[in-house]
Protein backbone atom coordinates (compact mmCIF):
# COMPACT_ATOMS: atom_id res chain seq x y z
CA UNK A 1 0.00 0.00 0.00
CA UNK A 2 2.71 2.10 0.32
CA UNK A 3 3.34 2.45 -2.95
CA UNK A 4 -0.11 3.05 -3.69
CA UNK A 5 0.04 6.47 -1.97
CA UNK A 6 2.17 8.52 -4.01
CA UNK A 7 0.38 6.68 -7.21
CA UNK A 8 -3.23 8.19 -5.83
CA UNK A 9 -1.46 11.43 -4.94
CA UNK A 10 -0.23 11.94 -8.21
CA UNK A 11 -3.57 11.35 -9.59
CA UNK A 12 -4.60 14.19 -7.66
CA UNK A 13 -2.78 16.29 -8.61
CA UNK A 14 -2.72 15.58 -12.43
CA UNK A 15 -6.64 15.61 -12.19
CA UNK A 16 -6.93 18.75 -10.00
CA UNK A 17 -4.95 20.66 -12.85
CA UNK A 18 -6.71 23.88 -14.69
CA UNK A 19 -7.42 22.84 -18.36
CA UNK A 20 -6.95 25.21 -20.57
CA UNK A 21 -9.68 25.66 -23.57
CA UNK A 22 -8.37 25.48 -27.32
CA UNK A 23 -9.88 28.96 -29.19
CA UNK A 24 -12.85 27.97 -31.16
CA UNK A 25 -12.08 27.27 -35.07
CA UNK A 26 -13.87 29.72 -37.15
CA UNK A 27 -16.59 28.34 -39.14
CA UNK A 28 -16.00 27.19 -43.01
CA UNK A 29 -17.81 29.17 -45.59
CA UNK A 30 -20.27 26.84 -47.77
CA UNK A 31 -22.13 27.42 -50.79
CA UNK A 32 -25.26 25.84 -51.29
CA UNK A 33 -26.95 24.80 -54.60
CA UNK A 34 -30.78 24.27 -54.97
CA UNK A 35 -31.15 20.48 -56.76
CA UNK A 36 -34.34 21.01 -59.88
CA UNK A 37 -35.50 17.97 -61.83
CA UNK A 38 -34.35 18.23 -65.40
CA UNK A 39 -34.26 16.28 -67.90
CA UNK A 40 -30.80 16.02 -69.98
CA UNK A 41 -31.14 14.60 -73.49
CA UNK A 42 -28.46 11.94 -73.87
CA UNK A 43 -25.82 12.79 -76.36
CA UNK A 44 -23.41 9.81 -77.51
CA UNK A 45 -20.12 10.59 -79.88
CA UNK A 46 -18.19 7.78 -81.22
CA UNK A 47 -16.27 7.03 -83.76
CA UNK A 48 -17.23 4.25 -86.29
CA UNK A 49 -17.00 2.60 -89.87
CA UNK A 50 -19.80 2.66 -91.91
CA UNK A 51 -20.33 0.42 -95.48
CA UNK A 52 -23.22 -0.15 -97.11
CA UNK A 53 -25.33 -2.95 -97.52
CA UNK A 54 -25.38 -2.72 -101.01
CA UNK A 55 -22.55 -1.36 -102.68
CA UNK A 56 -22.84 0.07 -106.09
CA UNK A 57 -19.96 0.43 -108.41
CA UNK A 58 -20.27 3.54 -110.78
CA UNK A 59 -18.43 2.97 -114.13
CA UNK A 60 -18.37 5.52 -117.07
CA UNK A 61 -19.48 4.77 -120.48
CA UNK A 62 -17.92 7.05 -122.40
CA UNK A 63 -14.49 8.95 -121.16
CA UNK A 64 -14.22 12.49 -120.80
CA UNK A 65 -13.43 15.00 -118.26
CA UNK A 66 -15.16 15.39 -114.88
CA UNK A 67 -17.03 19.05 -114.91
CA UNK A 68 -19.32 18.75 -111.62
CA UNK A 69 -20.31 15.62 -109.42
CA UNK A 70 -24.50 16.55 -108.87
CA UNK A 71 -24.93 14.31 -106.02
CA UNK A 72 -23.73 14.16 -102.20
CA UNK A 73 -22.34 11.20 -101.20
CA UNK A 74 -24.06 9.01 -98.95
CA UNK A 75 -27.44 10.46 -100.09
CA UNK A 76 -29.90 8.22 -101.77
CA UNK A 77 -30.34 8.62 -105.57
CA UNK A 78 -33.00 7.99 -107.79
CA UNK A 79 -33.71 6.42 -111.60
CA UNK A 80 -32.71 8.54 -114.03
CA UNK A 81 -31.02 11.48 -111.61
CA UNK A 82 -27.80 13.15 -112.88
CA UNK A 83 -25.02 12.62 -110.88
CA UNK A 84 -21.91 13.82 -112.72
CA UNK A 85 -21.73 16.51 -115.82
CA UNK A 86 -18.75 15.81 -118.16
CA UNK A 87 -17.10 18.60 -120.67
CA UNK A 88 -19.27 18.66 -123.45
CA UNK A 89 -16.99 20.11 -126.36
CA UNK A 90 -15.52 16.71 -127.76
CA UNK A 91 -19.00 14.78 -128.08
CA UNK A 92 -20.47 18.13 -129.49
CA UNK A 93 -17.10 18.27 -132.14
CA UNK A 94 -17.75 14.46 -132.99
CA UNK A 95 -21.42 15.17 -133.42
CA UNK A 96 -20.59 17.77 -135.60
CA UNK A 97 -18.41 15.77 -137.53
CA UNK A 98 -20.94 12.81 -137.57
CA UNK A 99 -23.37 16.07 -139.28
CA UNK A 100 -20.71 16.54 -141.98
CA UNK A 101 -20.52 13.11 -142.91
CA UNK A 102 -24.03 12.18 -142.93
CA UNK A 103 -24.24 15.36 -145.46
CA UNK A 104 -21.09 14.50 -147.60
CA UNK A 105 -23.04 10.82 -147.84
CA UNK A 106 -26.05 12.48 -148.87
CA UNK A 107 -24.44 14.47 -151.51
CA UNK A 108 -23.11 11.46 -152.68
CA UNK A 109 -26.50 9.41 -152.44
CA UNK A 110 -28.01 12.04 -154.44
CA UNK A 111 -25.62 12.59 -157.02
CA UNK A 112 -25.77 8.36 -157.41
CA UNK A 113 -29.43 8.79 -157.68
CA UNK A 114 -28.87 11.51 -160.88
CA UNK A 115 -26.85 9.44 -162.50
CA UNK A 116 -28.78 6.83 -162.60
CA UNK A 117 -31.90 8.67 -163.13
CA UNK A 118 -29.22 10.53 -166.58
CA UNK A 119 -28.13 7.16 -167.81
CA UNK A 120 -31.30 4.63 -167.31
CA UNK A 121 -32.89 5.68 -170.44
CA UNK A 122 -29.20 5.62 -172.58
CA UNK A 123 -28.39 1.98 -170.84
CA UNK A 124 -31.90 0.83 -172.67
CA UNK A 125 -31.23 2.54 -176.10
CA UNK A 126 -27.48 1.15 -175.62
CA UNK A 127 -26.07 4.59 -176.29
CA UNK A 128 -23.80 4.48 -173.08
CA UNK A 129 -20.51 2.87 -172.29
CA UNK A 130 -20.88 0.08 -169.54
CA UNK A 131 -18.75 0.69 -166.50
CA UNK A 132 -17.53 -2.35 -164.08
Amino acid sequence: MKNFLPFVLLLCFVSCSKKEEKPATPGVEVTTVTVEKKTIPHVYESVGFAASSHPVEIRARVEGYLEEISYVEGEKVTMGQVMFKLDQRPFVAALEQAKGLLAKEKALLWNAHQSVDRLTPLYAKHAASKKI
